[in-house]
């Protein structure tokens, strides 16, 4: 387990990944608090899934995946989505304006 500021500066300045990878050269959104709360305090928000996992039927999002990765979509790429994160068991609700 690793102190928040050592979390903090480990992430500081990161390029944002556009294509979703897991590596901690670039990050995305939901990449980013999972692995926070898993450095900070060792725990794990959510199970990870590949893309292949993910239900991605709309022809928007097949020109998108198509638009950025070509003909290699990488399908058994590791990943997390903000969905899987608002499910978590770990966390809870203390503010809603809905």
């Amino acid at each position: 387990m690793k102190s928040l500021k050592d979390t903090r500066d480990f992430f500081m300045n990161k390029n944002y990944d556009s294509k979703f990878l897991w590596s901690d050269s670039e990050i995305y959104c939901s990449e980013l608090v999972w692995k926070s709360y898993k450095k900070a305090f060792n725990i794990e928000l959510c199970t990870l899934r590949k893309l292949k996992d993910y239900e991605l039927l709309d022809e928007v999002v097949k020109a998108e995946l198509t638009n950025r990765y070509g003909d290699a979509i990488p399908w058994e790429e590791t990943m997390v989505a903000p969905s899987d994160i608002a499910a978590s068991n770990s966390l809870e609700m203390i503010y809603s304006n809905y």
